[in-house]
């Protein structure tokens, strides 16, 4: 599973710049890295995405929304991935 980190530039409410949203992706990126592992999936962060085009891919059009970070998740048996081509 590839997940897609988003952090939202601006506060919905009050439209004031959102300056902790790396901070909160990054909490919420290594919570679920914690909880993952607990269960028995193995996680990669991955950074260096090209925002526009997940923007393009995922049809982000609201600008404020920044695509900042991709996680991929997947279950291990014996030293084989459950995904097809990963070994």
């Amino acid at each position: 599973m590839l997940v897609l980190g988003i952090v939202s530039l601006r506060f919905a409410e009050n439209n004031q710049d959102n300056r902790a949203a790396d901070h909160d992706l990054g909490l919420a990126a290594g919570n679920l890295l914690v909880e993952a592992t607990a269960r028995g999936l193995s996680v990669h962060q991955m950074i260096g995405i090209l925002p526009d085009k997940a923007r393009e891919v995922y049809q982000i059009l609201q600008m404020t929304l920044l695509p900042s970070l991709s996680v991929w998740i997947a279950q291990w048996w014996a030293g084989r991935s459950a995904v097809k081509g990963a070994s």
